[in-house]
C-alpha cells in the first residue's frame, strides 16, 4: 500500500532520523574515548542506546548484528572473487567496465531522485 508523505512530514522524518544517528554516534564516541580507542565497537553502540534511553532496542540490534556477522564471510569471499576477476582485466576492458558503471550510476541517480522527491 503506497502512502503519500507531505513534504513537511518528509523533512521532519529526515531531521528526526539524522538527529537520532548524530546523538547515537556522539554518545558512542564518548564511550570509545572512555575506553581510549579510536574505533567504535558494537559495545559502544549498545552502551549509547542504553544511556540515551533506548535499551529496549538492544535485543533487536544484537540480533541484526549477529545476522550481519553470519553473512560476513560469504560477503568477503564474494568481494575477493570480484577483486580477483578485476585484476585479470586489461586496460581496454577496465575502461569499458568503468563506462558501464558510470552509466548505471547516472541512471540509478535519476531514478532515485524522482522516487525521493516528496509529492
Amino acid at each position: 500500500m503506497g502512502v503519500r508523505i507531505s513534504p513537511a512530514t518528509y523533512t521532519y522524518l529526515v531531521d528526526i532520523a539524522t538527529e537520532f544517528v548524530e546523538a547515537l554516534t556522539s554518545e558512542s564516541v564518548s564511550f570509545a574515548n572512555k575506553d581510549k580507542v579510536n574505533s567504535l565497537r558494537p559495545d559502544h553502540l549498545l552502551g549509547s542506546l542504553e544511556h540515551l534511553g533506548f535499551a529496549n532496542y538492544i535485543p533487536e540490534v544484537n540480533a541484526e548484528h549477529e545476522r550481519v556477522m553470519a553473512r560476513l564471510p560469504a560477503h568477503r569471499a564474494k568481494l575477493a572473487r570480484k577483486r580477483e576477476k578485476l585484476r585479470k582485466l586489461d586496460t581496454p576492458e577496465m575502461i569499458e567496465l568503468q563506462q558501464k558503471l558510470f552509466a548505471a550510476a547516472r541512471e540509478a541517480t535519476k531514478l532515485n531522485a524522482t522516487e525521493l522527491i516528496p509529492k
